[in-house]
């Protein structure tokens, strides 16, 4: 439970926020109404609850480095997120929209495994220095 509401939920709550934004900023900026933006969100709620599948799979394997974890999902990933925009029609299919919305997707990617990353490191360095502290005051 503790991976969940640490990792699982906030990459969720940062990935949905990230995805409404960008389509509320675009429906604004081309005019679009409010019509069919239910769809627009359970389908990105489904996406995001397959991602974490993904997700929680991936990290079952033991990687050396993190950023070879960071690959590996980016990859896994990738055609899921693709196939799910152009099947939703979240942006018409041409080549510079795929290059446009790839790169978005990479810049995510980056952003939130990098405030898990980042989240770890941390907690990793304050467990250190519990314990650094623990043995200073056992031994003085």
């Amino acid at each position: 439970m503790t991976k969940f509401l640490r990792i699982y939920l906030p990459a969720i709550s940062m990935a949905f926020t990230f995805i409404v934004l960008y389509a509320s900023v675009c429906n604004i900026l081309s005019g679009y109404t409010k019509d069919g933006f239910c769809f627009f969100i359970l389908e990105v709620i489904g996406y995001l609850v397959v991602s974490v599948l993904v997700d929680y799979f991936v990290s079952m394997i033991d990687f050396k480095k993190y950023i070879c974890h960071f690959f590996v999902e980016t990859l896994l990933l990738y055609p899921l997120t693709i196939g799910v925009a152009l099947i939703g029609k979240w942006f018409c299919m041409n080549i510079y929209n795929i290059i446009l919305y790839s790169c978005i997707y990479v810049i995510i990617m980056a952003a939130i495994h990098y405030y898990f990353y980042y989240i770890s490191k941390t907690q990793a360095n304050e467990i250190n220095e519990l314990l650094k502290k623990t043995r200073s005051d056992y031994n003085g």
